[in-house]
């Protein structure tokens, strides 16, 4: 497949204000207690019920590792197969990047993860890599999408789908009480990120290319 023209001036904006987003909500969390966390983490215990409870547990399990290996197993051998070796490329770039800066920006913050009796869990608290595996997994799933020849209805809806399972993942870690609002933020801010700037990669190599051909 020949690889589509990326936008590398308004890729270029959106990981400066992505990534930008990203370190000042960092600087944020590092220097003081979130008012607006303990204010969310407060709603959510007192609109609590044992159906939303059960539905989020749902949801959460979305972003574990055995579901995603289900999602990514058979997408990268279908990318294989139609030899799509620069979008396998950008997801790899994408994934391996978001995991590492998370689990890098983990051990720098060490923020303890909220008091939870609901889902128990592991590791630091920011950034939250659900939030990060979930975006970079169903994202990348929309990313192909709007690549494909199917119709625009059947895109957006598609796209819209997957984007609600993003959403509902990224909620459930809040509502479970294992990650502050702003965890979920800056993983979401980070992956968004690092897939700026996967693209951005491939943009500047396929401008040269062409260059190189004239």
């Amino acid at each position: 497949m020949v690889p589509v023209s990326y936008p590398i001036k308004l890729l270029v904006v959106l990981s400066i204000l992505f990534i930008n987003g990203f370190l000042g909500l960092t600087i944020w969390v590092s220097n003081q207690s979130i008012a607006l966390d303990h204010q969310i983490r407060q709603y959510v215990f007192e609109t609590q019920l044992p159906s939303l409870t059960l539905f989020f547990e749902k949801m959460t399990e979305l972003g574990s590792t055995i579901v995603v290996l289900v999602v990514v197993i058979p997408m990268i051998v279908y990318l294989v197969i139609k030899k799509r070796w620069i979008d396998i490329s950008i997801f790899v770039i994408w994934v391996s990047s978001s995991l590492l800066l998370t689990m890098l920006v983990k051990e720098l913050v060490q923020r303890p993860r909220p008091v939870s009796d609901v889902y128990g869990a592991v590791s630091y608290s920011f950034p939250s890599a659900h939030a990060v595996i979930a975006l970079t997994v169903y994202g990348f799933l929309i990313y192909l999408c709007l690549k494909s020849q199917r119709s625009m209805v059947t895109k957006v809806g598609i796209s819209l789908i997957l984007g609600v399972i993003i959403l509902l993942v990224s909620i459930s870690r809040v509502y479970l009480d294992v990650h502050f609002f702003t965890d979920i933020l800056a993983g979401l801010l980070l992956g968004i990120f690092c897939f700026c700037g996967s693209l951005l990669l491939f943009a500047r190599r396929s401008r040269t290319s062409k260059i190189e051909m004239r």
